[in-house]
């Protein structure tokens, strides 16, 4: 675990791998508006991430500031500028080449709002990203800062996993956890609840026409909260340079579900932008 500094009391906790391999490019892994699955070390992009690694790439993955081990003070609006900041900082900080962003939900958004700000990329991947903050999903974003204020990010997840995931992966989830989990009430200024406040009352209206880099979009169909085919698709024709893939066997989660299928989906990716010869 690597923390860059940015102010006292303030940080951001992130676990890199350089590329191995002569012009490898890097992922970037920028984390859904969830709690505690995405910690680095121990987090949801791990198996991915690993495999991208074996296969020479780098792989960078972090908290978003106030999370887990990253630090916030109490007075900090984790909103979603600062958070495009934030991810455009440790980029500066960490990489020597443009990586490929690889957004999951709302860090999707976040991903494409440091490229439109100028943070150069070779590529992005916006996983169940392609999604509008309209009033129906700044209503799940309130609800789920109510949810961990009242049992913290054990009680986020047993409401919400059953309609995010695929059946397959709720059966390992539950055989693999203590039901009913401990929930823990979160005090009121606590960084998690910041963060869905700033989340539940920010507009995003992204200009998606001026993302002209490579965009991979990914959708796992059994997404039953964020997924809107309709939107998707609107959305998805607004971008110049984009390709799409639709999961039947995953759903918001997909790097949990999925694992090394993303990890090849990556791979592809890259070796396409890269014009890469395919690995035997």
């Amino acid at each position: 675990m690597t923390v860059l500094v940015i102010d006292p009391g303030e940080s951001l906790s992130y676990e890199f791998s350089p590329p191995s391999r002569d012009g490898a490019a890097c992922f970037v892994f920028v984390n859904p508006l969830l709690a505690t699955p995405m910690t680095p070390g121990g987090g949801i992009w791990d198996e991915t991430a690993q495999g991208l690694i074996a296969d020479g790439y780098g792989a960078l993955a972090y908290d978003f500031r106030g999370l887990n081990r990253s630090r916030a003070a109490v007075e900090t609006e984790l909103d979603p500028s600062l958070l495009v900041a934030d991810l455009r900082r440790l980029t500066a900080h960490a990489l020597g080449a443009p990586p490929i962003f690889v957004g999951l939900g709302f860090g999707g958004l976040i991903a494409a709002g440091a490229v439109l700000d100028g943070e150069p990329a070779s590529g992005l991947v916006m996983i169940n990203g392609l999604i509008d903050v309209g009033e129906r999903l700044a209503w799940v974003a309130q609800a789920l800062g109510l949810l961990a204020a009242e049992g913290g990010a054990a009680l986020q997840m047993d409401a919400l996993l059953p309609l995010l995931a695929h059946p397959d992966y709720l059966e390992k989830a539950k055989a693999s956890s203590d039901h009913p989990p401990e929930y823990e009430r979160l005090p009121e200024r606590s960084a998690l609840i910041n963060l869905y406040r700033n989340a539940a009352e920010s507009e995003w209206a992204l200009p998606l026409e001026q993302l002209s880099l490579p965009t991979l979009v990914i959708s796992g169909l059994q997404d039953r909260v964020f997924l809107d085919r309709e939107v998707v698709n609107r959305n998805f024709a607004r971008l110049p340079d984009a390709r799409a893939e639709a999961w039947e066997d995953a759903g918001h989660l997909l790097p949990a579900e999925r694992p090394e299928q993303l990890t090849r989906s990556l791979a592809r990716f890259a070796r396409e932008i890269a014009s890469e010869p395919a690995t035997p």
